[in-house]
């Protein structure tokens, strides 16, 4: 992995992803707890990010999120790089 991509560079992209589910999510009401999983696969020549939510999200929010996880600079890759993050969501209802 290393001749593809350095650790630093992948560690910094999940962070900037994670920032980017939190920014999205925090914002929806009801704020509901949430499993957020997304795979990422890199080439040299591009990116393609999925997730899959539960309890899922509206289209709305689904469409927003997407977008905003493709606009996250990712970084260059000499070959694939495949991985998978798992992130959990904490919200507060306000019926609660």
């Amino acid at each position: 992995m290393q001749a593809r991509t350095t650790g630093e560079d992948l560690a910094g992209y999940s962070n900037l992803l994670e920032k980017t589910v939190d920014t999205v999510l925090t914002a929806l009401e009801p704020r509901t707890h949430r499993e957020i999983v997304i795979q990422v696969a890199m080439t040299s020549t591009g990116r393609e990010v999925q997730f899959i939510a539960k309890p899922e999200l509206g289209a709305d929010a689904a469409e927003e999120l997407r977008a905003r996880l493709e606009k996250v600079n990712a970084p260059r890759v000499g070959g694939a790089v495949k991985f998978e993050m798992l992130l959990t969501v904490w919200g507060i209802s306000r019926n609660q």
